[in-house]
């Protein structure tokens, strides 16, 4: 039985390409859910590209999938994933799939956080973030609020007098 293939490697992407078109090129075609994806910049002969690392969450119960992955483990064959019409990149499985994970690479990672849980010294900050906010909606309300009530007060004097 084969070990699960569990990150990939795409050697060449164009710039305009981005982690989460990346993301979304798999999960559109039921292939696969990606956890991270690291595109890396390097200097070609035809210009900026990208090397792209991929970190898979979750196979699909697809024939897709099932298609994909057998292309992969097949070292006569090619595995591609067709990304918009005609186009399409060229994948194989990364052979250094703890990549995305280096410090070095952290810059260059984007992390889909639907599947990957963030601690909770990352979630902290955006925690207070929201508290801080829900805090100052209640703030302009409450002021909405006093400068109504004052209108009021003030139209109540102006017709007593």
């Amino acid at each position: 039985m084969s070990a699960v293939i569990k990150s990939l490697f795409i050697n060449a992407l164009n710039i305009s390409f981005t982690a989460d078109y990346v993301m979304d090129a798999f999960y559109c075609q039921d292939i696969a859910t990606i956890s991270r994806v690291a595109l890396v910049p390097y200097e070609s002969k035809s210009g900026l590209r990208y090397r792209a690392f991929i970190d898979i969450h979750e196979w699909h119960a697809s024939e897709a999938a099932y298609n994909f992955i057998q292309r992969l483990r097949d070292p006569n064959r090619e595995a591609r994933i067709v990304h918009n019409d005609d186009n399409w990149w060229v994948v194989e499985v990364n052979k250094n799939p703890f990549i995305t994970n280096s410090k070095k690479m952290a810059k260059f990672t984007t992390i889909n956080y639907l599947v990957t849980p963030i601690s909770e010294e990352d979630c902290l900050p955006w925690m207070l973030y929201g508290c801080a906010r829900e805090e100052e909606n209640e703030w302009k309300e409450i002021q909405k609020e006093l400068s109504e009530m004052l209108l009021y007060q003030n139209l109540e004097y102006e017709l007593c007098l």
